[in-house]
């Protein structure tokens, strides 16, 4: 029986315009959608990036959020099984400001849900995390604070493993793809 390889098909280079796209941290706004609504995303054949999401009929699409400034970070790290498969751990981290019950409600409904997150990164770039098997609450902690100085919103966790890295969500030019996203929202 012959044996599958599975090799590096491809290579990384570096050049000043990556450099300078490579500045860390995250844009306030974000926005995150119910993995399950997701019938398929749309990937571009040449530049392998996220140009569109195909919602299952029916459902809705994204729900926009801020978080507190300096407090959005997503990530992704790659881990292997026993076995040596290779995996990948997508997560969000965000401070949020649920001050209404309504808004509380909300993130109820979050924390009981397998979601994605798409992430304006401070270079305008749009990062997409848990798109190839969504995310769920790890933690999401809050307290009244002690001092007027102390942090007083929602501490929200989301990881989840996933079967590729974070994509990027590109379509054409930012413009075009913050639409895209934007049409995406539920009203």
């Amino acid at each position: 029986m012959p044996i599958t390889f599975c090799g590096l098909t491809a290579g990384v280079g570096l050049s000043c315009e990556k450099i300078g796209n490579a500045v860390g941290g995250a844009n306030q706004r974000f926005w995150i959608g119910s993995y399950n609504a997701v019938e398929s995303f749309t990937i571009d054949a040449t530049t392998k990036d996220i140009e569109a999401i195909v919602w299952v009929t029916g459902t809705t699409g994204l729900y926009e959020f801020a978080a507190a400034r300096n407090s959005l970070a997503g990530t992704g790290n790659t881990q292997l099984t026993d076995g040596g498969i290779p995996y990948f751990t997508h997560g969000l981290n965000a401070t949020l400001y649920a001050q209404t019950s309504a808004e509380r409600e909300a993130l109820e409904s979050l924390a009981k849900s397998t979601v994605f997150c798409i992430v304006q990164r401070n270079t305008n770039q749009f990062e997409v995390f848990g798109w190839a098997g969504g995310m769920t609450i790890e933690s999401m902690e809050s307290s009244t604070g002690l001092t007027a100085q102390d942090n007083t919103g929602y501490q929200l966790v989301l990881t989840g493993d996933n079967a590729r890295l974070p994509k990027i969500f590109f379509d054409t030019s930012f413009s075009t793809t913050l639409s895209t996203i934007e049409g995406y929202v539920v009203p």
